[in-house]
């Protein structure tokens, strides 16, 4: 008798949020410039639209990992301090057929030194458990890696 994988019903919105100790202002400039600022990226190259933050731009992330991704941007409000993408193409190819990134750095109210951010992604509904988990666990990381260069920038 063959080995039969069960599906598990899964949520495919990914949320994870930390407290930058980092200004809303140092922070959104960091990720207005694009995904560079992340550790498990080795290569960023804008590879259409005038410059990273038109709309429809897209751009070349090279991972450390060998993994590439196109992206392309769908959302830029310096009003809201929010950017969301698309990644339109993946090599090695995707088990999900679309992902939506978005990213929102707040004001912490009670301190005008912190930064409150959120990374959403969100997975077509054929994401698997694995994926959901991890992808939380990689924005949890490039949330730290957010911090360090919202630090170390002027």
């Amino acid at each position: 008798m063959a080995a039969t994988m069960i599906s598990v019903p899964v949520s495919t919105h990914v949320q994870e949020t930390a407290v930058l100790a980092a200004s809303p202002a140092k922070v959104w400039a960091v990720v207005a410039s694009g995904l560079s600022f992340w550790n498990a990226v080795e290569s960023a190259e804008l590879t259409g639209g005038a410059s990273s933050q038109t709309l429809d731009a897209t751009t070349r992330l090279v991972f450390k990992d060998g993994t590439r991704w196109t992206t392309q941007l769908r959302e830029i409000s310096g009003i809201t301090k929010s950017v969301s993408f698309e990644v339109i193409t993946c090599e090695p190819a995707s088990a999900v057929t679309s992902m939506i990134h978005t990213i929102r750095v707040h004001p912490v109210t009670t301190d005008p030194s912190l930064s409150f951010v959120e990374w959403v992604v969100d997975f077509s509904n054929d994401a698997t458990a694995a994926i959901v988990l991890d992808s939380s666990f990689k924005r949890r990381e490039g949330l730290k890696d957010l911090e360090t260069a919202a630090k170390a920038s002027a």
